[in-house]
């Protein structure tokens, strides 16, 4: 069936993904730094206005999502090595144009922080003045649709939202006989076809513009990578934006506690308040009721919160969090109001995401692979439609082979230290072999010298301990 006799199916399964495409807006939103809206609304639904007004400037946001993505996004901290499967000179210059054109590393960078906030992304590359370029979309702009039965994994349906545009719209009421508004535009894609539509289903003549509805590429021209292996839009997470919110909302809660257990609340029984005066120097004087046989008292509340107990739960919340992604967190001790300023960013330097990062590796290195036989099609269509011009086309045989670096568990350099020397001690680790394994990249003669010393401290310290014994002998 043609695109334009799909058009209304398709702008109902548009609709369909309106709350899935929300919450991804609002995660991106928060990752790029506007948090406090979001714990502004939580707060104001569930407190009084008089509280929630006197308290709204001491909010406490801690954005726990920018760090977090930034941490578990490693996979191109260090830069990979891409290489032609089959040796061609060409090929091989293609590749490399490519890689510092789109900027590769810095991209997938961006594709890598995506995939651990939406679980997919979308490379887009597009000619801009006879230059190539790459774009990354988050997923909160584009929508992927399957119409197979056998494979429900494949992408045959590539909806890109291109934002709001203004749209020529038939009006016999002026005198052009149309009138503008803005519309959401949609730009379609499958193998064979492209079309341009507007979210009334009116085409977008604009976007049609020396467009026949013919996809000249006989592919989609872009790559989605995606994080499921049963469903093509992968389910969200939605436990994400509840721990990004909620930890906030908490050190918010006791930011209003401690507001106002600074004040005492004073109180009074059969007291005229009248002649009560509050200054440094003032003095009170009561007087019973001779008709009354209760006396006159003047007390004090203290409002008082724990604020340790608060914030330790607060520390375990997110800790329990990061275990249940099966994040590793090594000991961060307790937190308390001496501590609270890095509580949370001492859990996210603890983190061990190696094992996440491996995972991540084998998704990137399989997408990346896939992406170059996409950009093979994409290249030669723009060679041979006069797009880009100077360069040859990608062979047939092309194909991109990709390798990282093994993650490396990073260790505290004092806990290393203290456990090798206790080896070293206890006699299960010879000094030498200790030494080579805190410093792996050492050469021959810097080993030795590092032994040397070791050695001239061990006779140091063998020798003071005979002293030791000798004088207690003499005594």
């Amino acid at each position: 069936m043609l695109l334009r006799e799909r058009i209304s199916e398709i702008l109902d399964y548009i609709n369909g993904y309106d709350s899935y495409l929300d919450h991804n807006k609002k995660l991106l939103d928060i990752h790029q730094g506007n948090l406090r809206p979001y714990v502004e609304k939580d707060l104001e639904s569930c407190l009084s206005k008089e509280y929630y007004a006197k308290m709204k400037d001491r909010l406490i946001i801690i954005n726990i999502l920018q760090r977090f993505i930034d941490k578990v996004s490693k996979v191109y901290a260090l830069t990979p090595m891409r290489t032609v499967k089959k040796t061609s000179a060409s090929d091989e210059k293609l590749l490399e144009f490519y890689e510092n054109k789109f900027d590769m590393n810095v991209n997938m960078n961006d594709a890598d922080e995506y995939a651990n906030l939406f679980k997919g992304y979308l490379l887009d590359p597009y000619i801009d003045e006879n230059e190539p370029q790459l774009r990354v979309s988050p997923f909160d702009r584009f929508l992927v649709k399957s119409d197979s039965s056998k494979n429900p994994l494949k992408t045959d349906l590539l909806i890109k939202f291109m934002g709001e545009k203004a749209v020529k719209v038939e009006d016999k009421r002026q005198r052009l006989g149309y009138r503008t508004e803005m519309r959401e535009v949609f730009y379609l894609y499958t193998d064979e076809e492209f079309l341009a539509i507007d979210d009334r289903g009116d085409i977008y003549e604009e976007g049609m513009r020396d467009q026949d509805g013919t996809n000249i590429f006989g592919i989609i021209p872009a790559f989605y990578g995606f994080r499921s292996r049963i469903d093509l839009i992968p389910r969200q997470d939605t436990d994400l934006l509840g721990i990004t919110k909620i930890i906030p909302v908490l050190l918010s809660d006791l930011s209003g506690a401690v507001l106002f257990q600074c004040f005492s609340i004073m109180y009074g029984v059969d007291v005229d308040a009248e002649n009560l005066v509050m200054s440094p120097n003032a003095f009170w004087s009561f007087k019973s009721d001779p008709t009354s046989d209760r006396q006159p008292t003047v007390g004090v509340i203290k409002p008082e919160a724990d604020i340790d107990k608060v914030l330790n739960f607060i520390m375990q919340v997110f800790t329990l969090w990061l275990e249940s992604k099966g994040i590793k967190i090594g000991a961060v001790g307790q937190m308390d109001g001496a501590n609270a300023a890095n509580g949370i960013s001492k859990i996210i330097d603890e983190m061990d995401t190696t094992e996440l990062k491996k995972l991540n590796i084998k998704a990137f290195k399989r997408d990346e692979e896939r992406f170059w036989q996409v950009l093979k099609s994409i290249h030669n269509t723009w060679v041979t439609q006069g797009l880009l011009t100077g360069h040859p086309k990608f062979s047939e045989a092309f194909e991109v082979g990709i390798d990282f670096d093994e993650p490396v568990v990073v260790t505290d350099r004092e806990k290393e230290v203290r456990t090798v020397s206790l080896e070293v001690d206890a006699g299960f680790l010879y000094p030498e072999k200790a030494i080579r394994k805190l410093y792996p990249d050492a050469e021959e003669d810097e080993i030795a010298k590092h032994l040397e010393f070791y050695e001239q401290g061990a006779n140091v310290d063998g020798e003071m301990a005979e002293d030791d014994d000798t004088n207690i002998e003499e005594v």
